[in-house]
């Protein structure tokens, strides 16, 4: 990968968390009053962000 495919993989990293973020805000905002919705959040952020970041990055 060149410098310009490692900016691009970046910007586009960046971009999808600030989407992902928002919506967990909104999840947060709909479930605050679920325990198991604080779980779900928490996997979620912990274990499924990085796993998608990893496959986004990879494939550009």
């Amino acid at each position: 990968m060149n410098q310009g495919n490692i900016n691009i993989c970046i910007n586009y990293c960046i971009w999808w968390i600030e989407q992902i973020r928002h919506l967990t805000k909104i999840i947060i905002q709909a479930i605050k009053y679920s325990f198991p919705g604080y779980t779900l959040i928490y996997s979620y952020q912990r274990i499924l962000l990085p796993i998608i970041l990893k496959v986004l990055c990879d494939e550009s």
